[in-house]
């Protein structure tokens, strides 16, 4: 039975190969070896994946992908060794997967993180997971113990924002705020124009004011 098993699992997941063991105290997580020193890379749970997946999720830590594992049933792992560990050595191990869905820390090096992590494995396949919201949690694991729906939060994660690109998303507070109070972004007035600055509010400093019109319409005139 024991044989049919073994060889039921590598069917499924494959044959493994230990790479490391990662020793960490109870006490302090920050107290932790990896033995032995030099030895090779690979990632938490790889052995859960199956081999027709083809869709994964990374987390920044082993509790987040288990975590995610048992809310969700979705193929997790996690990266070696913390939110700035992405070996080249994994990278071919990700080479299979349509979709791989990045779930770092909600916090700024988990987010810087996964945005570099996406650029090296594709920005065409990943998406993020950014929890929102005052109550969002930090990471996988605070997202189960505290009843969120680890499905839900990995359904709504996004495209890695384009450094270049703004969405109304993350300009709505400061698009309301400059129509509620127009007269904190008002520009110099032109006194020879009074009807023209109560449209315009002035010529504000930094922007192009572009003047169209037909031929004869009066632009010459105007300026």
């Amino acid at each position: 039975p024991e044989e049919l098993e073994r060889n039921r699992l590598n069917k499924t997941f494959g044959p493994w190969v230990t790479r490391r063991i990662k020793a960490r105290a109870l006490e302090n997580k920050g107290w932790q070896r990896l033995d032995p020193p030099g030895g090779g890379w690979g990632m938490f749970g790889w052995h859960t994946v199956p081999h027709d997946a083809t869709e994964l999720v990374i987390t920044e830590g082993e509790y987040d992908a288990m975590a995610v594992y048992q809310a969700t049933g979705r193929p997790a792992v996690s990266l070696p060794n913390g939110c700035r560990s992405f070996p080249l050595d994994i990278l071919p191990m990700l080479e299979r997967f349509d979709k791989i869905i990045l779930w770092m820390d909600n916090d700024g090096p988990g987010q810087e993180g996964a945005e570099s992590f996406a650029k090296k494995i594709g920005l065409g396949r990943c998406l993020v997971v950014r929890p929102t919201g005052a109550d969002a949690p930090k990471d996988a694991n605070d997202a189960l113990r505290e009843n969120f729906d680890l499905e839900q939060l990995i359904l709504r994660a996004d495209v890695v924002p384009h450094e270049s690109i703004l969405t109304f998303s993350e300009i709505r507070s400061q698009v309301l705020h400059e129509i509620c109070n127009p007269h904190e972004y008002s520009g110099a007035a032109i006194p020879s124009l009074p009807t023209l600055t109560n449209i315009l509010k002035g010529v504000r400093r930094g922007e192009l004011t572009v003047l169209t019109g037909a031929t004869g319409s009066g632009k010459t005139t105007f300026l």
